[in-house]
């Protein structure tokens, strides 16, 4: 992740953080890092995860359904 690349995350370490996000019955299924920012695949949608600040107190959530992605 360092020379710009994403890498792969343990989803199950992942698990606690995102729990409170997880509809009933969604799952994660795989996780992408960037330093500190995150891209999590479940089975229902993409969510993004920005941090920002030195501290990354600062969190923005973006969600999108696979239904709204037309194009990558």
């Amino acid at each position: 992740t360092l020379l710009g690349h994403a890498g792969e995350k343990n989803v199950a370490d992942l698990h606690d953080e995102f729990a409170p996000l997880l509809a009933q019955g969604e799952t994660l299924q795989r996780a992408f890092g960037f330093v500190r920012d995150l891209m999590v695949f479940t089975d229902l949608r993409l969510l993004l995860v920005n941090k920002q600040g030195l501290t990354g107190s600062k969190v923005e959530y973006l969600s999108i359904p696979y239904r709204a992605i037309v194009m990558y």
